[in-house]
C-alpha cells in the first residue's frame, strides 16, 4: 500500500522543531552472526528524528573478537560474542547495543593451489584454528586444473603447458608425478570432476569443461600414457 500522509501542525506543536535532546536509538539489528573474517553492517536511527546531530560513534566491548568502523561495519576476528554499541553524538547517555555471536567453520580442507608466485602446491588449512591455508608441498607440475581421486587417495592435474596441456597422477603427500598422459582432446580443461558414480580404484572416471564444451565421463589417463614412475 503506498499512501501519503501530510501532517498539519497546530498552535503549540513542535514536531518538526530542531532539538538537542535525543530520546532513543535503534539499531537495524539486536543479535548478530557471523563467520570470523566475514562483515556485517548495523544501520543507526537516532530519534527524534528533529534532533541536531544524529550521527553515532561505534565501539566494541571486545576488539579481540569482533571490530567495528565508524560507518557500522562489523568484522569477526575470533570465535566468542561481544556488544556492539552505538553511542549517541548529541548525547553521550544515550546509546544502543547489538549482540554479535562470531562462529568458525569446524572444517579442515585438503588441496591444491598456485600461491601468489604462481607456484603449485598441496595445502591444509584448519579453518576453526587458523584464519588462512598452509602450504605443505610442492607440486612437480604446473596447473590449470585439478580433480582428487578419493579411491586411491590421488590427484590428476592437468598442466598449464601449451600446447601440450598433458594430464598427469600425483601423489598428493610427495606432490610426485606418478604418471603422465597426453592431452587427446588438445585444449586445457578449466575445470575437472572426478565421477564417485562410475569410477573404481582400477579405472578412476572424471569430467571436464572447456568454455562451453563438456567432456563426457572418462578415464583421465586414456589419452595415450607417455611415462610413469
Amino acid at each position: 500500500m503506498t499512501a501519503l500522509v501530510i501532517p498539519e501542525e497546530t498552535a503549540s506543536s513542535d514536531w518538526d522543531s530542531p532539538t538537542d535532546k535525543v530520546t532513543n536509538i535503534q539499531l537495524s539489528s539486536k543479535s548478530l552472526r557471523i563467520l570470523r573474517g566475514t562483515t556485517a553492517t548495523l544501520m543507526p536511527s537516532v530519534q527524534p528524528w528533529t534532533a541536531t546531530d544524529r550521527t553515532v560513534t561505534w565501539s566494541s566491548s571486545d576488539p579481540s573478537i569482533a571490530v567495528v568502523d565508524e560507518t557500522g561495519v562489523i568484522t569477526g576476528i575470533q570465535p566468542g560474542q561481544c556488544l556492539i554499541t552505538a553511542t549517541s553524538n548529541l548525547d553521550p547517555t544515550c546509546s544502543a547495543s547489538c549482540t554479535v555471536t562470531v562462529d568458525v567453520v569446524k572444517v579442515t580442507l585438503h588441496g591444491a593451489l598456485q600461491n601468489a608466485e604462481g607456484n603449485p602446491m598441496f595445502f591444509d588449512w584448519d579453518m576453526a584454528a587458523n584464519s588462512t591455508w598452509t602450504p605443505r608441498v610442492g607440486i612437480e607440475t604446473s596447473m590449470t586444473s585439478a580433480t582428487y581421486d578419493a579411491l586411491n587417495r590421488q590427484m590428476f592435474i592437468m598442466e598449464s603447458v601449451s600446447p601440450d596441456w598433458r594430464m598427469h597422477k600425483v601423489d598428493v603427500q610427495t606432490g610426485k608425478i606418478l604418471e603422465t598422459a597426453s592431452n587427446g582432446m588438445g585444449v586445457p580443461l578449466w575445470d575437472m570432476a572426478y565421477s564417485k558414480y562410475y569410477s573404481t580404484a582400477d579405472a578412476p572416471k572424471i569430467s571436464g569443461i572447456y568454455g562451453p564444451y563438456f567432456m563426457p565421463v572418462k578415464n583421465p589417463l586414456i589419452w595415450i600414457p607417455m611415462s610413469s614412475t
